[in-house]
């Protein structure tokens, strides 16, 4: 959690979609704004899992005025409609409190079928979630970059030669990041610790340990949160046999993410 409340002190709205490609952060953008479009404003959302309410924002934006967002991190300084330290698997709403129960990239954090028909329990007409898929390349690369990190902290030792700050030793783990980068798919994790090492400040070297060991975390949760395509057509059929009509959409053709829209009958 004190990784996660990290990363949203200092991310923007858009946190989980800001490092996507442009056009699929667009892509995504537009699925939302389509969907809200095809509901009357005056109903009542809830997003969970929200981070600093890039959906709320996105819905407000439309309109609507009776939003609310629930996330595990208490965030300083967010949207006061957020409320923070709620668990997705145990929301703390009655049933069918909210017309429209969204969650973008957030709600298969606490387990994608007991959050999934958690939300399902609160919403009223409409269940909307945007997930990261297992077989996408978001969670490819977040499984090369933990490859990466862990080549650094273990064969190269890495961690332990920024705290040091040695000059001509980082040198060297610059000209090895550089080589390790020629075969990698992904560089952005190599290509900014790189960066960072040239322009390593005195006392800045615990800070870029922390914040490589904070990322890690983020990324090994986020690798183990994400569903399979079995797994999301599993939540599926337990929200058919709950009475849901639900279909499921790629977002992309690997796909980058999938779609999960249910509308109660």
């Amino acid at each position: 959690m004190q990784d996660w409340q990290r990363f949203w002190l200092d991310a923007g709205i858009d946190g989980c979609t800001a490092t996507l490609p442009p056009a699929v952060a667009a892509s995504i953008s537009g699925g939302w704004q389509a969907l809200l479009a095809c509901v009357p404003p005056t109903l009542r959302l809830l997003d969970v899992a929200c981070g600093r309410g890039a959906i709320l924002a996105r819905a407000r934006a439309q309109g609507f005025a009776d939003v609310c967002g629930v996330d595990l991190v208490v965030i300083d300084g967010a949207d006061p409609a957020i409320i923070g330290g709620v668990d997705a698997a145990q929301l703390p709403f009655a049933d069918q409190s909210f017309d429209i129960v969204t969650s973008q990239f957030g709600i298969e954090y606490a387990g994608l079928v007991t959050a999934g028909l958690e939300a399902a329990r609160v919403a009223r007409q409409h269940l909307w979630l945007l997930l990261h898929a297992a077989e996408g390349p978001i969670a490819a690369q977040a499984r090369e970059q933990l490859d990466q990190l862990s080549w650094l902290r273990g064969e190269e030792d890495a961690f332990a030669l920024i705290r040091a700050a040695h000059v001509a030793r980082l040198q060297a783990l610059r000209d090895k990041i550089v080589v390790r980068a020629e075969t990698a798919e992904n560089t952005t994790l190599l290509e900014g610790l790189w960066h960072s090492l040239g322009e390593l400040a005195p006392g800045s070297a615990v800070g870029l340990v922390d914040e490589l060991e904070a990322y890690a975390t983020r990324l090994t949760t986020m690798a183990a949160a994400a569903p399979t395509a079995d797994e999301t057509q599993h939540l599926r059929a337990s929200l058919e046999g709950q009475g849901w009509q639900v279909e499921i959409r790629n977002e992309g053709q690997q796909p980058v993410a999938r779609w999960l829209l249910a509308t109660r009958r």
